[in-house]
């Protein structure tokens, strides 16, 4: 058995996944919860790190659904997700004074 070293993980299955850049990947899931993660930052600073399984750390949990979620993608700009009540959230980062902090 393998125990992930993912925290917090979703509720339910992980229904996708995008990476916007190295390091950083969103994941969407049944629970209708939609994170921002963090892989870059924590693998570096832990260099006796399992190239299997690498820290990673959740920066943002976002949730708006109220079913699971079907893809989501971004430009650091905007954040693009559908799911499984026929919606779109976009959610507009663009006014944020350093979004590359994101």
């Amino acid at each position: 058995t393998t125990e992930t070293v993912v925290k917090p993980k979703h509720t339910g299955p992980v229904m996708c996944l995008a990476s916007p850049s190295n390091g950083m990947f969103l994941s969407g899931g049944q629970d209708g919860a939609l994170r921002v993660w963090d892989c870059y930052n924590d693998c570096a600073a832990n260099s006796n790190a399992d190239s299997q399984h690498r820290p990673c750390k959740c920066l943002y949990a976002l949730t708006g659904y109220k079913m699971w979620l079907g893809s989501a993608c971004t430009d650091f700009n905007y954040l693009v997700s559908d799911g499984g009540e026929n919606s779109i959230i976009v959610r507009d980062y663009s006014v944020l004074e350093n979004n590359a902090e994101w």
